[in-house]
């Protein structure tokens, strides 16, 4: 690829913006993909009370980042999920209850309506490909 680009000068800012495209549309669709395929699986609608967080260090060890642990029933049976999407502040405190959708066949596997990793993830996604498309058009 850089023999060629000393050729074309032009491919390797065409490969990067392609790439740019490529990258942020993957970016873009991936979150939204799967929570309408967890969306087919999780029907069961309940209510599930947070019984608090777990807690590690965030990234640079600098500060503590959170996840709630949920507390909810399905079929007169008690369940606890802990979730893996951490965040600082905590999202929600012990005791806030959320409305969370259940897979019938999974009771471990829940979806909320969103996730802040969700939009963060389709956002970048939007703006990769949008820098690519200018990179293009330039």
């Amino acid at each position: 690829m850089g023999l060629l680009s000393l050729i074309v000068p032009s491919l390797e800012k065409t490969a990067a913006a392609g790439g740019l495209v490529l990258i942020g549309a993957v970016l873009a669709a991936a979150p939204l993909i799967s929570a309408s395929l967890k969306k087919r699986r999780c029907v069961e609608a309940v209510r599930a009370v947070c019984i608090g967080n777990r807690q590690k260090l965030g990234s640079g060890h600098r500060n503590m980042v959170y996840a709630p642990i949920w507390q909810y029933t399905l079929g007169g049976r008690a369940y606890t999920h802990y979730e893996d999407v951490y965040t600082n502040p905590p999202e929600f405190t012990e005791g806030q209850g959320a409305d969370i959708m259940v897979n019938p066949n999974d009771p471990q596997d829940i979806m909320r309506k969103s996730t802040p990793l969700r939009w963060i993830c389709t956002g970048i996604g939007v703006i990769s490909a949008i820098v690519g498309i200018i990179m293009f058009l330039n």
